[in-house]
């Protein structure tokens, strides 16, 4: 065999093997691959002081399981609130295999104390990444695929008609459910020394490179209490009403108006 053949036979085998190469990235890179949370318990960031506020991930039965009716994929929380802030659970999650683009988990029991001295009127919940002053909603970080079962309940198909089962509470009456933020609100409250419970879904997918975790938020929502400024001029005014009323140079107008009244 000459010099020349043995040259071009090399450079053939180089070209179909970058070839297999190209082909075995683009099909990896076009593969969707669905994430599931590793069993375990995990602590609550944001409790002040810290108390008991943890929330159990149960060995995942069905991965890949986006769409499902009741997802038998269960976590279970109990958060203890001593102050109005939020309280949040970071999850790691590791891919599976290819197909459904997402595994469900049915937060079947989420349980909230109330310590505070304040009454619950709503309360929150988010998803995203990073915990206290760093966190950020996973719709502004792009997350794909990371929501609150989002869509039409029974219907079963994606990307926004899923919704199986809906979000329920023992506390709050009116819901608003987007596929990053859960809203409660109406009904009778949470007073302070009671509790509620909550049931929610969410869907985890695999998460991009730049995030090996994801950060589920509770946060209890007050009444608005009036800014300090509001309520020195509220309360300067009942004092000054208060002062008038005793006035005697009030009593003395009364009586001249009394008399003019009188003579006509």
């Amino acid at each position: 065999m000459s010099r020349r053949s043995v040259v071009v036979r090399r450079c053939r085998v180089k070209v179909v093997a970058i070839g297999v190469l190209v082909v075995a990235f683009l099909g990896t890179a076009g593969t969707t691959h669905a994430g599931i949370i590793p069993f375990g318990s995990y602590s609550g960031v944001g409790s002040t002081p810290p108390l008991a506020s943890n929330a159990q991930v149960f060995t995942t039965v069905t991965p890949m399981n986006d769409n499902s009716p009741a997802s038998n994929n269960f976590i279970a929380s109990n958060s203890t609130f001593t102050s109005i802030g939020p309280i949040d659970y970071v999850f790691p999650v590791i891919a599976t295999g290819t197909g459904t683009p997402a595994t469900e988990y049915l937060h079947a029991q989420v349980t909230i104390n109330n310590t505070t001295t304040s009454t619950w009127i709503g309360f929150h919940f988010e998803l995203g990444a990073g915990t206290g002053g760093s966190f950020v909603n996973a719709g502004t970080l792009g997350i794909t695929g990371l929501d609150f079962d989002t869509g039409i309940a029974g219907t079963g198909s994606a990307p926004f008609t899923e919704k199986d089962p809906p979000p329920s509470s023992t506390a709050f009456a009116s819901v608003a459910h987007l596929p990053t933020t859960i809203d409660w609100s109406g009904g009778a409250g949470v007073a302070p020394g009671g509790a509620a419970l909550f049931g929610l879904s969410t869907d985890i997918p695999d998460l991009p490179l730049t995030f090996s975790t994801f950060t589920l938020r509770l946060l209890p929502v007050v009444a608005s209490v009036p800014e300090p400024t509001s309520l020195l001029l509220v309360v300067s005014g009942l004092a000054g009403l208060g002062a008038w009323r005793l006035s005697p140079k009030r009593h003395v107008t009364a009586v001249i108006q009394w008399m003019k009244s009188a003579a006509v």
